[in-house]
């Protein structure tokens, strides 16, 4: 490694829409600073431990990129943060570091402010100043912006949330560790690439199935974000939206099968499914479906899910329209990445669509 070589290690945290938002945060941070980007997803949450899940379906194209997982512990001459040299190369962040949260003694009072106050700003805000507000609340739950190592260990064991890393940082190796930073969605356009083999199966499916015309996306989220709506009138408005832009065809993904069944009832032969695994989850709790994939010991399953998520995730941005859920980070990138922007928070459309 040359001296003049300065890279930018991210550390996959949290979920598939957290991890792209974190990604493009780190582009345009590597971009600016001219730092090589290397993107590490081992920590055990895609794929199993020690595999990096980014690579089996992602590349960067046109970006000095660093492939494989390596820190350059035995030739680069500074790091940040320090304890980055005694650690291996593809360790886990969860498993050296933490975040303190903000509502440290699970105060259940504190828990419905928040979410009483998320929901009034989802429904006073525009989509664009809602995504901004956000990223603001999702940091404001934690008590600073710092990562700290478990161990008490003096000197070189804490660094600062990737969405406030600060440019001028002179390290040769800098990690990277964020869930939910600012970010700017046309460094994942412009430089993001799905393997070929996974983009075949996407591009099939949508051209099989017409996506691309008379196709509404819907994304549904209600493991683990307190979903409160009412899926009768959720479906209603889902209903309307359809007639009003002369719309066939309802391509759903969702996390919980109450929903899917549900939808079943509805729309009949509308309904455009993506043949996944899906486990029966709590709704409204504390457990999403990554983290429970996480958590099995069967690879096969944990493997299934994630591929399953990637598809869900470009096949929602492949349909004519789409609705996608604003307090989610996986449909906001769907969004994102939309071919038509006909992109709508339908969160936000139930007001307007109230009989």
């Amino acid at each position: 490694m040359s001296g003049r070589d300065k890279y930018l290690i991210v550390k996959g945290i949290c979920g598939l829409g957290n991890r792209l938002m974190t990604l493009a945060n780190a582009l345009e941070y590597s971009e600016k600073t001219g730092r090589i980007i290397s993107i590490d997803w081992c920590d055990g949450v895609f794929a199993a431990k020690g595999t990096n899940a980014f690579t089996q379906y992602f590349e960067i194209r046109d970006f000095a990129w660093q492939k494989e997982v390596n820190t350059h512990r035995d030739s680069a001459s500074s790091f940040y943060p320090k304890v980055l040299k005694n650690l291996p190369d593809d360790f886990c962040l969860y498993d050296y570091f933490h975040t303190a949260p903000a509502n440290k003694k699970g105060s259940k009072i504190l828990d419905k402010l928040i979410y009483f106050g998320s929901g009034v700003a989802h429904t006073l805000l525009s989509e664009d100043y809602f995504k901004f507000y956000f990223v603001l609340w999702n940091r404001w739950e934690l008590s600073n912006g710092y990562v700290d190592m478990r161990s008490h260990k003096p000197g070189g064991n804490r660094f600062c949330l990737g969405g406030d890393l600060p440019l001028a940082r002179k390290e040769e190796v800098v990690i990277m560790g964020d869930f939910c930073p600012g970010y700017n969605r046309q460094y994942l356009i412009k430089y993001l690439a799905l393997k070929q083999d996974i983009k075949a199966e996407i591009q099939n499916f949508s051209e099989e199935n017409t996506l691309a015309k008379g196709t509404l996306g819907l994304h549904i989220r209600c493991t683990d974000k307190g979903f409160e709506q009412d899926l009768d009138k959720t479906f209603q408005m889902v209903e309307q939206f359809m007639q009003r832009r002369d719309l066939n065809q309802l391509f759903l993904a969702t996390d919980q099968v109450k929903v899917l069944e549900k939808a079943k009832q509805y729309f009949g032969n509308q309904l455009l499914l993506y043949d996944k695994y899906l486990p029966e989850l709590e709704s409204g709790g504390q457990q999403g479906i990554h983290t429970w994939a996480s958590e099995q010991e069967n690879e096969t399953i944990k493997s299934k899910m994630y591929h399953d998520a990637v598809m869900e995730m470009y096949l929602l941005a492949e349909t004519e329209y789409l609705l996608y859920q604003g307090n989610s980070t996986y449909s906001m990138i769907s969004s994102d990445m939309s071919k038509h922007c006909n992109c709508y928070d339908w969160q936000k459309l139930m007001n307007e669509y109230k009989e």
